[in-house]
C-alpha cells in the first residue's frame, strides 16, 4: 500500500467527491477531512464524514503543514495549472508528510481517451486536463516533493485504464449494434 500508518494522523482528502477515499482514511484511524468543489458531491460525501470543505485545490483554505497525508484521487485532471495544484497540496503537508495522487494516465489525451462515466444508463464526459508526465515531475520537483517508488503507479494505471477503455468500447459497439438491428427491424 502506498499509504502510511494512519492511525492517529490528520490525512486531507483533496477532490474527494462522493468520499470513497475519506472512508479508508477513516477506517484506517485517520482523523479526515474531505476537499471538493462540487456542493453535490459533498452533499452524498456528508454521510460518510462530518468534516467536509468546499473549496478549489488551488487554494486550499488549511494553514501550512496541516496535514500528514494528502490523497487526491483523479482530481489534479480538473485543474488547468497543474504545478500551483501541486504546490498547494505541498503546502499543507507536514515535514515528512505524504501526497498520493492518481490521475488518468497522461497520454491519454492524445490516445483520443474521453473520461467518462455513466448514470442510469447515460454515458456522461467530464472535460479535463491531460497533464504529461514531464509535467508532473516539475511540478513535485517545484513544490519541494521527491518522487518515491517511481513512476510504477502510471504503469499500472495504463494497464488498468486501457482495459477500462476496452471495456467501454465493448460496451459502447454492443449498444450501437443493438440500435443498428432496432433500425432494421422498424424499417422492415
Amino acid at each position: 500500500s502506498l499509504l502510511p500508518e494512519l492511525a492517529g494522523r490528520a490525512a486531507l482528502d483533496a477532490g474527494c467527491g462522493t468520499g470513497r477515499y475519506l472512508q479508508l482514511l477513516e477506517r484506517r484511524g485517520a482523523t479526515a477531512t474531505g476537499l471538493d468543489l462540487s456542493a453535490p458531491m459533498l452533499a452524498q460525501a456528508r454521510s460518510t464524514s462530518g468534516r467536509l470543505v468546499r473549496a478549489r485545490i488551488e487554494a486550499l483554505p488549511f494553514r501550512a503543514r496541516s496535514f500528514d497525508v494528502v490523497v487526491s484521487g483523479l482530481a489534479l485532471g480538473d485543474v488547468s495549472g497543474l504545478a500551483p495544484a501541486v504546490a498547494e497540496l505541498s503546502r499543507v503537508l507536514r515535514p515528512g508528510g505524504r501526497l498520493i495522487y492518481s490521475v488518468v494516465h497522461p497520454s491519454g489525451g492524445a490516445k483520443g481517451w474521453a473520461r467518462t462515466f455513466e448514470v442510469s444508463g447515460r454515458l456522461c464526459a467530464i472535460d479535463g486536463y491531460w497533464h504529461a508526465v514531464a509535467e508532473h515531475r516539475s511540478a513535485c520537483a517545484a513544490a519541494g516533493l521527491a518522487i518515491v517508488g517511481g513512476w510504477y503507479a502510471i504503469v499500472e494505471q495504463l494497464k488498468v485504464a486501457q482495459q477500462e477503455r476496452n471495456l467501454f468500447l465493448s460496451t459502447e459497439i454492443a449498444k450501437l449494434e443493438k440500435e443498428i438491428k432496432d433500425i432494421a427491424t422498424l424499417k422492415a
